[in-house]
């Protein structure tokens, strides 16, 4: 009886103990026989387009995430990647660079089916190990000048459409001025025309008129006479002059002697005081030339006074 409380004490440790390594198990189970990750991960073998190994390359495999973990192995010899550390299972974005240059890169799937000391790559994804060049081509450095000359081109073509493009508009204005010059002839044409027959119909017009007044009739016979005639054709009467006329041009005469004496009275006045100022101007010189002669003389007898 005092051993019953005891066994059940033990029983209900052993459910206890039983419970938590059910729990456990599978996790260490997963850690020592089922690991999260790949050891001694070898990648490739990588090679150029000829065939050749890629030798001393750096394959890198980012995980993308917040962490950005990123994996690095060398290539050796024979291309291949050797990874020393261990790489989880994931999903990578690899690159494969030599020189600070990419030479190819994709993406890559590392889980349990990925086998550890030996070369590995996906079946489905084999020609990715295959560069796209040469490492004679890699190496060499990209010629700028075919990159400028291709620059220039691409400018020449820009510069030759834009000129097309001016030309086009060039042309297109001037298509639509002569169009407008053309539609404007005609109105112009027009207008020159009717104001030519407006001008004829009134040159006609004041021609009459003109006929009209410059016809009178004859005081003998009463037929219309021009004002120019000197005698009826009609009857023969003879007509005079007005005296009005007569006199009107006997003013105009007497009106231009007079302007022609007054021409004449003041071109002798003109004569008369050019010459009076060149008498002017004459006797100015003759008193200067006295002068002179005076200026001289008194230098004379000075001399002579000295020399006595």
């Amino acid at each position: 009886m005092q051993y019953k409380p005891m066994v059940g004490r033990m029983v209900l440790i052993g459910i206890v103990v039983a419970m938590l390594a059910a729990f456990a198990a599978p996790a260490v189970a997963q850690e020592y026989y089922y690991p999260d990750d790949v050891t001694d991960l070898w990648l490739g073998p990588f090679t150029w387009s000829d065939g050749a190994p890629i030798i001393g390359a750096t394959l890198s495999l980012d995980d993308g995430e917040e962490t950005r973990t990123v994996f690095p192995a060398a290539t050796d010899d024979e291309g291949i990647a050797k990874f020393s550390d261990p790489v989880p299972y994931n999903t990578y974005d690899w690159s494969l660079e030599k020189n600070d240059k990419v030479i190819s890169s994709g993406t890559i799937t590392i889980d349990e089916n990925t086998v550890g000391g030996s070369a590995f790559w996906p079946a489905d994804q084999m020609d990715a190990l295959a560069a796209s060049m040469t490492e004679t081509e890699f190496n060499t450095p990209p010629d700028d000048d075919d990159d400028d000359d291709d620059d220039d081109d691409d400018d020449d073509d820009d510069g030759y459409l834009m000129y097309a493009v001016v030309a086009i508009v060039v042309v297109v204005v001037l298509l639509l001025v002569v169009m407008m010059m053309r539609s404007k002839k005609p109105a112009e044409e027009e207008e020159a025309l009717e104001e030519e027959e407006e001008w004829e119909e009134g040159e006609e017009e004041e021609g009459e008129e003109e006929e009209e007044e410059e016809e009178f009739e004859c005081p003998t016979c009463g037929e219309p006479v021009s004002s120019d005639a000197s005698a009826c054709p009609n009857c023969g009467e003879e007509f005079e002059e007005d005296e009005e006329e007569e006199e009107w041009d006997e003013e105009e005469e007497e009106e231009e002697e007079e302007w022609d004496e007054e021409d004449e009275e003041f071109d002798e006045e003109g004569e008369e005081e050019e010459l009076e100022e060149l008498g002017e101007e004459e006797d100015l010189d003759d008193l200067g030339d006295e002068e002179e002669l005076d200026a001289i003389e008194e230098d004379l007898s000075e001399e002579e006074e000295k020399l006595e």
